[in-house]
């Protein structure tokens, strides 16, 4: 609905509209929230949920909670994502997380795991159509720390362009993933691919 690559309309679909929850949106600030937003679609359906940014005033209109932050390891002057959220009183079951902080994804990640959280649902950010130096480890590395505590991937490369009916669309730079504890796999696998056979 307002997320760049349909990450809020297909994270409702896997969720099944769900109307309470609590997100966590890692580098979430954007001067329009209508145009780029993942988590503005459920704070207004009534979520609860934490944006986590460093651009305060790109948070004009947003009623959600906001923690103003560089993210990293700790070090020159960033902070761990789970010091942030034991901060801010997050729970631990997290229905959505998005992250998308250019680079330091799997830090935030691997801080989230680290400290005790857990997630449904998560669209993790690697810009592999960059090509730039790292991507590919980036990527590996996203995947091997979720792969490990029992996450799933559902979509490999998501594009910038995606839609439901094409999750593909555009260049490669995200990819999806579920809790299969909390989140039917064969129930998403197939709404995914009901989604596509309706472009036939």
């Amino acid at each position: 609905m307002y997320s760049q690559a349909s990450q809020d309309d297909f994270v409702d679909m896997v969720l099944e509209g769900q109307t309470k929850g609590y997100y966590v949106d890692v580098g979430g600030a954007c001067d329009d929230h209508t145009q780029g937003s993942n988590s503005l679609m459920f704070e207004q359906r009534g979520w609860n949920g934490l944006v986590v940014d460093n651009e305060p005033h790109r948070m004009v209109g947003r009623k959600c909670s906001f923690a103003n932050a560089f993210i990293g390891d700790g070090s020159n002057n960033t902070k761990k994502l789970g010091d942030i959220l034991k901060e801010n009183n997050v729970p631990e079951l997290v229905d959505y997380l998005s992250i998308d902080i250019e680079g330091q994804d799997f830090n935030a990640l691997k801080s989230f795991i680290e400290s005790g959280y857990s997630f449904k649902v998560a669209t993790i950010d690697h810009n592999l159509y960059s090509r730039n130096p790292g991507v590919d480890q980036l990527k590996a590395d996203i995947f091997n720390i979720l792969a490990a505590n029992g996450y799933v991937r559902v979509v490999d490369n998501a594009g910038d362009k995606a839609t439901l009916k094409n999750l593909h669309a555009g260049c490669a730079f995200e990819d999806w993933y579920i809790n299969p504890k909390y989140v039917n796999y064969q129930k998403t696998i197939s709404k995914i691919r009901s989604n596509k056979e309706a472009l036939v």
